[in-house]
């Protein structure tokens, strides 16, 4: 993987694991690094394609709001870290069954989970407690704890 280091992503989201990406940190993110960026009917939620040297992320055009982010900075990560510089051609596909123990899926996914949810927030959700009534929040930060330990993000 291509410079697989937290300097790497800190040179893209400066602010990376301190405050939560944006959707507007994305944008500038992709048009800084000229990743173009399409939101098409597709079977699936995302995927990353480098093609003739030019990077694309495709998205599904259904997906809304932190579904739609995530996706987004998942497909992100396979840009930063599985491509190649190289003019060369390659894909990386979001919500495939059987991709789990993929290493780069596993990255990609720690990656988007932590620009959602940064370590300060962590801490604040395990200060504050989360409503039982709210499972996509105690999965998101029970998968969080995890990435903390794994990653160290």
């Amino acid at each position: 993987m291509k410079h697989l280091t937290l300097k790497r992503i800190r040179e893209v989201f400066p602010h990376f694991n301190e405050r939560p990406v944006t959707e507007a940190d994305f944008w500038r993110a992709c048009k800084q690094n000229k990743v173009y960026v399409l939101e098409l009917p597709l079977q699936i939620d995302g995927y990353y394609e480098i093609k003739r040297g030019k990077h694309f992320i495709l998205l599904n055009n259904r997906l809304r709001g932190v579904k739609w982010l995530h996706t987004a900075l998942h497909e992100f990560s396979h840009y930063l870290f599985d491509v190649p510089a190289e003019n060369g051609h390659g894909a990386f596909f979001k919500g495939r069954a059987g991709d789990g123990d993929d290493p780069r899926e596993k990255l990609a996914e720690a990656f988007a989970l932590t620009c959602l949810m940064p370590f300060p927030d962590l801490v604040r959700i395990a200060h504050e407690g989360v409503a039982a009534d709210d499972p996509w929040l105690l999965n998101l930060a029970g998968a969080r704890v995890l990435i903390r330990t794994h990653y160290g993000w």
